[in-house]
């Protein structure tokens, strides 16, 4: 990773949003965070260059879903990170990585890495384009 990626983590678990943030930090990327409310996330969205996020599901009394829509409307990647039960909400994003809590440092590393990392044509593809 040439340049430091800034990662957006979403977590109302002090604690938890720290051990991210820190682990993250020792990957190489810069973490924006943690920001444990939406109106603060909608707010880091705004007002910083994100390369990609980490949300929470569950934030407090409310879901992250706002978020994940904001960011989708932006074309920044993100995944969901929750200890909650998922059922028909994910639905509505389709396609994007759900974690469940407790997670592996090397696992959160791997999936944060392939939402930042461009998607390397196959040679064939390079060559028609």
């Amino acid at each position: 990773m040439s340049e430091k990626k800034n990662i957006l983590v979403v977590e109302d678990e002090l604690m938890i949003g720290l051990h991210i943030k820190v682990d993250l930090e020792a990957a190489g990327f810069r973490v924006i965070g943690p920001v444990s409310s939406v109106e603060g996330a909608l707010s880091a969205i705004r007002d910083e260059d994100i390369d990609a996020a980490v949300l929470d599901l569950k934030l407090y009394n409310e879901w992250s879903l706002s978020i994940a829509q904001a960011l989708a409307d932006q074309n920044i990647p993100f995944l969901f990170l929750t200890g909650s039960r998922i059922g028909a909400m994910a639905d509505r994003f389709k396609g994007v990585t759900i974690l469940c809590k407790p997670i592996m440092t090397r696992t959160l590393h791997r999936h944060v890495q392939e939402m930042v990392e461009p998607q390397i044509q196959p040679e064939a593809q390079r060559r028609s384009a």
